[in-house]
Order: structure tokens, then sequence, then C-alpha cells
């Protein structure tokens, strides 16, 4: 287990970890149920269509989108009221080390960044879209929550109650690293998209990208799940490719064909298979494992 230097409830990072756990689900749950455009939201970056679809391709089809994004807000609050429950009730100290051990108290870091994520999408209203400024500090926090995200996961060790450990790591914590991923990779294509003055340029680059893009979301998740033997991971980005390949398809031919690569469905479709079969391995290394 990870060493800690005081992990007693009156040491200053609980209440540090309260609030950034507090706000992210404040924030998480406004920016899902409080619609900021017509008939539409705003979660972190990705602008979600109520009465219609998203034609883009990086983008799931709401029905998936909403399944995800439940999943991802009811694991967070799940997980909060786990901690608690364990931090004031029972006082339990594995919990209390494995939350605020010497790596592991800064758990606030990424949760900020990802509650700062869900502000600026929510302070975009119906009169405004993106612009530069929103799509940097959209990349600056993605990254810094992303790779933080993962050095937390990895310090993170709860021995007991195993509930716990599943709840907040394996599911939470596993969750937020595939969602990162892959909105590390829409806010950047959204990013240089936008910097993109000529017409013809823009499709050039939209089409390359998209192609490319799908390929390594797959990958950088997949990649994750496998080297942190995490089958969360896995589950979300096969949620994602089902959502993405549903999109596609929903776009019509004609603008498919104008600004998208038909290889685009193809590679969605093997994100599809690949997810699958890499939860079977990660679920085959933990049986092996436990024997």
């Amino acid at each position: 287990m990870e060493n800690s230097t005081s992990t007693s409830i009156s040491n200053p990072f609980v209440l540090i970890s309260l609030i950034s756990w507090i706000l992210v689900l404040i924030t998480g749950w406004l920016s899902f149920f409080v619609p900021n455009l017509d008939g539409g939201f705003i979660f972190m970056n990705h602008v979600i269509i109520t009465e219609g679809y998203n034609p883009f391709p990086l983008f799931m089809y709401k029905v998936f989108f909403y399944i995800l994004a439940i999943i991802l807000l009811f694991s967070l609050t799940v997980s909060f009221i786990i901690y608690v429950y364990n931090l004031f009730q029972t006082k339990d100290e594995n919990v209390l080390n494995g939350m605020l051990g010497n790596i592991s108290k800064f758990h606030f870091i990424p949760l900020i960044c990802i509650a700062v994520l869900f502000i600026i999408g929510e302070s975009i209203n119906k009169n405004k879209s993106f612009n530069g400024t929103h799509y940097f500090f959209f990349l600056f926090f993605t990254i810094l929550a992303l790779f933080s995200m993962i050095f937390i996961y990895i310090y993170t060790k709860i021995d007991s109650p195993v509930y716990v450990n599943y709840i907040i790591k394996n599911c939470a914590y596993s969750c937020l690293i595939s969602f990162l991923i892959y909105n590390l990779f829409v806010v950047i294509w959204g990013y240089i998209l936008n910097k993109k003055d000529d017409v013809d340029d823009a499709v050039k680059f939209n089409k390359n990208c998209t192609t490319a893009f799908s390929i390594l979301i797959c990958l950088a998740n997949l990649c994750a799940s496998f080297l942190l033997n995490e089958i969360t991971i896995s589950v979300s980005n096969l949620i994602i490719y089902i959502g993405m390949t549903t999109c596609f398809y929903k776009i019509s031919k004609y603008y498919r064909d104008y600004l998208y690569n038909k290889s685009v469905g193809i590679i969605d479709i093997f994100g599809i298979i690949f997810s699958i079969l890499m939860i079977c391995l990660v679920a085959y290394r933990k049986k092996m494992s436990n024997n």
C-alpha cells in the first residue's frame, strides 16, 4: 500500500478532496440536465443536439453519449457517497490511506480540471460558438486531467473494502480515463479545424483527421486498458465506438462522400470488434492472476 502522511480526517487534503468531488458532481450534472443551446446542451466540449443528431463522425450518436455520460456521472456520484461514508462513518484506515496517500491525495487535480471543462462548456450559450480561446482551454485542461488521472489511478491502492476500490478506481477513475482520451482527440480535431479559413483545406483536413483519429482513439483506449489491466476502459471504448459508428452512418451519403472518407465507418466497426476482444483478454488476464 502507498505510504501516507497524515490520514486522519483532520488532514487539510480531506477538505480539498471533498470540495473537488462536490464541484465536479455539481458541474457535471448541471451540464447534463441544464440545456444551454436551442434543442441541446454542451457536455464538456461535446455539443449534443437533443432534437436531431450530431453529423460529425468523431461524435457519438446522442443515445450512446447519454449512456456513457450517465455511467460516468453515476459512477462519480456513487464513488463520492462511498468515499464520504468510509471517511466519516467507518473512518476506515484502508480507505484513508488509499485516497489520501502521498500521491493519491492529489486526486483533486484531475477532478478540478474536469469541473473546469464542464464550466467552460456550460458558459457557452446559444448565441455563441466555440472559438480558439475555448478550444485552447479545453485542450489544456483535458491534457492535465488525463495525465494526472492516469497517474492517480496507478497510485491509488485500496486493499479493503474491495467494493470501494472497485467503485472508485475501477469504475469512476477508469471511465474518466477513457472519456478523457476520447475527449482529447475531439478537442484537437475541433481546435485545428477552427483555425482553418480555406474551405478546401478544411475539408481535406477533416477527411484525413477523422480517419486518423478514429484509429488513434481506439488504439489509445485499448492500450490504456491493456497496460492498466482495466476492463472498464474497454467497455467505455465499446460504447464510444458504437456511438461513433451509428453517428457516421446516420450522415447522408452525399455529406459522407464529400466531407469524410468511407473508411471511417469501417474503422469504427473494427473499433467495436477490438474493444470486445480487449474486454475478453483483460478478463482472462484477471482470471489467471486470481488463480
